[in-house]
């Protein structure tokens, strides 16, 4: 139903559509599953690597794959038990919630941490940066910069390339975007979104 907005999306005097979503970071699975697909890709990536230098020093197939699996496996064990712990920390100095403001208008919609927790991520941030410093590691110091400059995001529906509804999590991917509605509100905000994407 397209019809209109329920009780909190909310259209302003501009004409644009508002909206505040808090978002548990314990029991809505988005962001987790996020994580873990950024690890599997690490991974993959590791055995990819791994799995072509045994095939350039001479070894057999097996052996090589034998070895990337071998290596792989100890990669996981090491960085999953790191990444929940982090995740973990990190959902508790932000109060086990994400809180987003949402503008959407006819072209595009507007992803903005509330300011209260872009202090919190931009101390995180920090903390990294500082780490990365401190262990010569400029992975760590790279991704701490990043952290702290993207606080929003904005993606123009002209560009949008591909759209999906995750209605069970309340989440709409628009591309590498992602909208968070109550579902009282998700069917307009999801049909307003597809009706102005031509090209997803």
């Amino acid at each position: 139903m397209d019809d209109g907005p329920g009780s909190r999306v909310t259209k302003c005097l501009d004409g644009k559509y508002r909206w505040i979503y808090e978002m548990s970071l314990i029991r809505n699975p988005t962001i987790p599953l996020l994580m873990i697909k950024v690890l599997l890709i690490v991974v993959a990536i590791v055995f990819t690597i791994l799995f072509i230098i045994g095939i350039a020093d001479g070894s057999d197939i097996d052996e090589a794959l034998g070895m990337a699996i071998q290596i792989s496996l100890i990669a996981v064990a090491i960085i999953l038990p790191l990444g929940v712990a982090g995740y973990l920390i990190y959902a508790a100095m932000m109060g086990w919630k994400y809180c987003v403001l949402f503008e959407l208008d006819e072209e595009g919609v507007l992803h903005a941490q509330q300011e209260a927790q872009v202090k919190k991520a931009g101390i995180i941030a920090d903390i990294a940066v500082l780490a990365g410093l401190a262990a010569g590691n400029p992975t760590t110091v790279g991704a701490g910069l990043l952290a702290a400059a993207n606080t929003s995001m904005y993606t123009e529906f002209a560009d949008v390339r591909a759209l999906r509804a995750a209605k069970g999590r309340n989440v709409i991917y628009v591309s590498n975007n992602q909208v968070y509605v109550c579902d009282e509100d998700f069917d307009f905000v999801y049909n307003f979104i597809k009706s102005r994407c031509p090209n997803a």
